[in-house]
């Protein structure tokens, strides 16, 4: 599988291709592995419509005890990230980009900072609407994008 928080080319998909890893892995890489390595991945959930993705691990910490990790990725153009963070405490243990306070008034996205989902939109989950309701919603509207997951250019 691959990740990227490419601020122009952010995606998730699984791939054949080998990639050769660096000679000093990354800094988000080690703290990867020390707190994924041997842990089970129990679930995978799309944040509402929206481009964020969770991945749900149990592991055990340093004193054995079990704990549930995430590892949100979010493909949100120069704003996509991957977050791993504690679901017990709610709090970041690590991400791809850190962001200074004086950066991002949104959300503090540094290590031990409250774990917060970015500000997500008021559009309405098609999926959560009847079929006589989606019809309607489509039919009444030259503009798409009042629906989550659809763009102005997506075609009636």
């Amino acid at each position: 599988m691959l990740i990227s928080s490419n601020p122009q080319y952010n995606r998730m998909n699984l791939t054949d291709e080998k990639f050769t890893n660096p000679t000093v892995p990354p800094t988000f890489a080690m703290v990867l592995r020390k707190h994924l390595e041997g842990s089970f991945l129990f679930k995978i959930e799309q944040v509402g419509n929206d481009r964020i993705v969770n991945f749900y691990f149990l592991t055990r910490n340093e004193y054995g005890d079990e704990e549930e990790l995430v590892l949100s990725a979010e493909f949100m153009g120069r704003h996509s990230n991957i977050i791993l963070y504690s679901k017990r405490t709610n709090k970041i243990i690590d991400l791809i980009k850190r962001i200074a306070p004086d950066k991002n008034r949104a959300r503090l996205l540094l290590p031990k900072a409250d774990y917060e989902l970015p500000p997500l939109t008021d559009q309405e989950n098609p999926f959560d609407l009847s079929l006589e309701e989606f019809n309607a919603s489509v039919k009444d509207s030259d503009d798409l994008s009042t629906l989550s997951g659809l763009s102005g250019q997506t075609k009636k």
